[in-house]
């Protein structure tokens, strides 16, 4: 597998590289910064809404930091040791984040256990992002009361 994916990187490298070619062509470095501040302008509308949307939902179940930049809030969960265990109840609250031991640099995505998740705004709209916390919140205080805690 290791060997497949040292062949294809230079393949995707190179047709990234084709693509921004083609791209910097038909746009020019001013049309590119413009589509650069877009999508800049886009992300820190989308962060800001996803802020709002934690503070909502998710004060006292969870931590987190505004990002600096990027597109993804990573989040603690409070009282949840690991996350991978979590996986089901996300997929059955239809809320889609990533643990955190998915991006650790190991073997096993459910090792090291992680209270961690990553949370992306990239592409979803305001009432998806609103939604997607107030069912994260509505799971974790479930969580909580049959914790009995």
């Amino acid at each position: 597998m290791a060997n497949l994916a040292l062949q294809v990187l230079p393949l995707a490298n190179l047709a990234l590289q084709v693509l921004l070619h083609a791209l910097l062509s038909h746009w020019g470095s001013d049309g590119l910064r413009a589509h650069v501040e877009r999508v800049q302008s886009a992300y820190r509308r989308r962060c800001a809404v996803a802020l709002r949307a934690a503070e909502a939902h998710l004060t006292e179940l969870a931590t987190w930091r505004a990002p600096r930049g990027g597109m993804f809030l990573w989040m603690e969960l409070t009282g949840v040791e690991n996350t991978h265990t979590l996986l089901e109840a996300f997929k059955e609250a239809k809320v889609v984040v990533a643990p955190g031991s998915f991006f650790g640099a190991h073997s096993d995505p459910a090792e090291p256990a992680s209270s961690g998740v990553r949370v992306s705004f990239a592409n979803a709209s305001d009432e998806t992002i609103y939604e997607g916390f107030r069912r994260l919140g509505e799971l974790l205080e479930k969580r909580k009361a049959a914790a009995g805690v």
